[in-house]
C-alpha cells in the first residue's frame, strides 16, 4: 500500500501541478483579454480627448486668427486714414502754390525796380555830396 500511497501523491502532486498551470495559463489569457479591452478602451478614450483637444485648439486658433485679422484692419484703417490727412493737408499748402509764384514773381520784379532806384539814389547823393564839397571849397 506504501507504493500506492507515493503513486498516489505522485499523480495527486502532478494533477496539481497540472491544474495550477492550467489556472495560471487562463489567468494569463484572461489577464491579456483584460489588459487588450483596457487598451482598446484607453484608446479610444485617449483618441476621444485628443479629438477634443484638436477641437479646442482649433477653435482658439481661429479666434486668434480672427483676432489678429481684426487688429490688422484696424492699424491698416488707422494708417490709411493717418495718410489721408496727410495728403489733404500737403494739398492745402500746394493748392496755393501757383498762387504764390506768381505774387513771388511780382514781388521779385518790385525788388529789382526797387535795386534800381536805390542804385539811382546812391549816385544822386554821390552827385550832391560832390556839390557841396565843391560848394564848401569855394
Amino acid at each position: 500500500m506504501e507504493m500506492t500511497k507515493g503513486v498516489l501523491e505522485q499523480i495527486m502532486a502532478r494533477q496539481a501541478d497540472r491544474v495550477a498551470k492550467e489556472s495560471e495559463k487562463r489567468m494569463k489569457h484572461y489577464v491579456a483579454v483584460s489588459l487588450r479591452s483596457l487598451d482598446k478602451q484607453t484608446q479610444k478614450r485617449m483618441a476621444r480627448q485628443a479629438q477634443k483637444s484638436d477641437e479646442r485648439m482649433d477653435k482658439q486658433f481661429a479666434k486668434w486668427g480672427q483676432e489678429s485679422d481684426e487688429r490688422m484692419q484696424r492699424y491698416i484703417g488707422g494708417l490709411i486714414e493717418d495718410f489721408d490727412h496727410k495728403i489733404d493737408t500737403v494739398m492745402e499748402y500746394v493748392k496755393e502754390i501757383p498762387d504764390m509764384k506768381a505774387k513771388l514773381d511780382v514781388t521779385l520784379e518790385k525788388v529789382g525796380e526797387m535795386a534800381v532806384d536805390v542804385e539811382i539814389i546812391k549816385n544822386a547823393v554821390k552827385d550832391h555830396e560832390r556839390r557841396l564839397q565843391v560848394l564848401e571849397v569855394r
